[in-house]
């Protein structure tokens, strides 16, 4: 299991996205990427996933960018890619070899949607969630995978009642507490920037991680993906690391604009700066520190005068 959480206002959408992968031994790895966005013909979206991340030979995350671009090449919108991905995704999970080898309650997994549909002026805002096991408007979840993967969703109220705000969580949910999403719902709705948005919602993720209910599924090294409604504003990706590191990880993309134009489709991938002289990678990658906290990477030094540093 993990942590997926989405959180927006008629500004943007913000999806923050633990990066661990568990299995019944332990921790599997603390760096697997389970964030999408995708742009297609009339809207854009971030796409996270908890639930069963691998099986065998079978990857959620590459299944995802690849079954996604596939279902686009037939028509980019995003109401046939969803159906036809609903179609995919329940007949993978009554055929697939490495799937059907596992316990019925490992299969379960669930895919949450949130962005924007340009079909309305002004565009509209929506979170969809693609499930075999959970409903996040009910707050049910069900012990074993169920055949068929349904939808459920939430989206802005035209005429409007008032301003919009959502925050919605899936995968280890049961350790979130209402002041988690209270806190951060209050910043979506006052519609703070998003640095500030990302800041509390980093810190509250790393708070729950701690939690005795967490049960260590949830990890403390992030990724967070801001999607801006506005068309000419790009969007971003942010690695968030707990420890010093030599790499900064992105997010996947899939651009599926335009059927006739082809599908682009980018998996995660990874920076780094080139080996020293002693053939070690240099760190480039920190958590959040103060300027006169010492820094990080240990040489004693206080990070403004050291990694912090301009030169740096």
């Amino acid at each position: 299991m993990t942590l997926i959480l989405a959180a927006g206002n008629r500004d943007q959408f913000i999806q923050f996205s633990d990066r661990r992968l568990t299995y019944s031994r332990g921790i599997f790895t603390e760096e697997a990427d389970k964030a999408i966005s995708l742009v297609c013909a009339d809207g854009r979206f971030l796409v996270g996933f908890c639930g069963l991340a691998r099986a065998g030979n079978y990857r959620t995350h590459t299944w995802l960018i690849e079954t996604i671009a596939d279902c686009a090449k037939v028509d980019p919108r995003i109401g046939p890619i969803l159906d036809a991905l609903q179609e995919r995704v329940t007949g993978t999970f009554r055929t697939n070899a490495d799937i059907l080898r596992l316990p019925n309650n490992d299969r379960r997994m669930s895919v949450l949607l949130s962005g924007y549909f340009y079909g309305e002026d002004p565009p509209l805002a929506v979170c969809e969630l693609l499930t075999n096991y959970d409903n996040f408007l009910t707050g049910e979840e069900d012990l074993e995978a169920r055949s068929e993967f349904s939808r459920c969703f939430r989206r802005e109220t035209r005429p409007s009642d008032g301003p919009f705000a959502l925050v919605v969580g899936i995968g280890a949910s049961n350790s979130i507490k209402q002041d988690d999403i209270d806190v951060l719902g209050s910043l979506v709705k006052e519609m703070k920037p998003a640095n500030a948005i990302i800041g509390k919602g980093v810190e509250t993720i790393r708070q729950i991680a701690d939690r005795p209910s967490a049960h260590a599924l949830i990890g403390k090294q992030l990724s967070t993906v801001c999607l801006p409604r506005e068309l000419d504003q790009p969007i971003s990706c942010l690695y968030h690391t707990n420890t010093p590191k030599p790499i900064i990880f992105t997010t996947a993309h899939i651009d599926a604009r335009s059927a006739a134009n082809g599908i682009v489709a980018f998996r995660d991938g990874s920076v780094h700066a080139g080996p020293q002289p002693d053939g070690t990678l240099p760190l480039i990658a920190f958590p959040k520190t103060g300027r006169n906290a010492p820094c990080p990477c240990g040489s004693g030094m206080k990070f403004k005068r050291c990694h912090g540093g301009p030169k740096r």
